[in-house]
């Protein structure tokens, strides 16, 4: 339960405001329910006491209000990167620890360390494809069929790759007979 004597009164408000600020903040009420536990709307419609709920929680001071007791509580009560790690390095060294907990512990510790991360070495392909691009910009298309076959009669382009004539179009540029690269190359 959070000491509500160590936050500081807001000045700002009135007490039944700073009470429907607590009350959402710190008891996790909606603005609906902090209403009416703090002005008691016996009678009010459902509209009517939402309607009050909602400009009062949106009222500048009292949404600051709202905000500043929402950071105070979990900077209090939501533990940290550090002090986890803390508790997890005292639990793997507590040796009145089972060996179970303390392993697990320091599984933990090692995960939120990247200790288990598989370097993985990537090669871009990017500057690949620009250099292929670059190397077939002036070829003819007659020539490209040409290396394409050569290439599936020797089997080393892969299924997933290949190319179709609706992937190469003769009326590219000036020059007629040109190869375009689509975008849709390598879908």
């Amino acid at each position: 339960m959070i000491d509500l004597c160590i936050m500081e009164y807001n000045t700002q408000l009135t007490s039944k405001q700073e009470q429907f600020a607590q009350l959402i903040a710190l008891q996790g009420m909606n603005h609906s329910q902090a209403y009416r536990e703090v002005y008691s709307p016996d009678n009010a419609l459902e509209t009517t006491v939402w309607n009050n709920a909602y400009k009062l929680a949106n009222r500048n001071e009292v949404a600051t209000r709202i905000s500043e007791l929402r950071n105070a509580t979990a900077s209090s009560v939501i533990a940290d990167a550090i002090e986890v790690q803390s508790f997890w390095s005292e639990t793997m060294r507590d040796r009145t620890e089972s060996i179970k907990h303390r392993l697990d512990a320091s599984e933990l510790l090692g995960k939120s360390q990247r200790l288990f991360v598989t370097q993985v070495e990537s090669h871009s392909t990017t500057t690949d494809f620009a250099r292929l691009v670059e190397a077939l910009k002036n070829t003819t298309t007659d020539e490209l069929r040409s290396k394409v076959n050569t290439l599936r009669n020797s089997t080393a382009l892969q299924e997933d790759t290949t190319l179709d004539s609706e992937h190469l179009n003769p009326d590219y540029g000036d020059s007629g007979n040109t190869l375009e690269i689509n975008n849709r190359i390598g879908e």
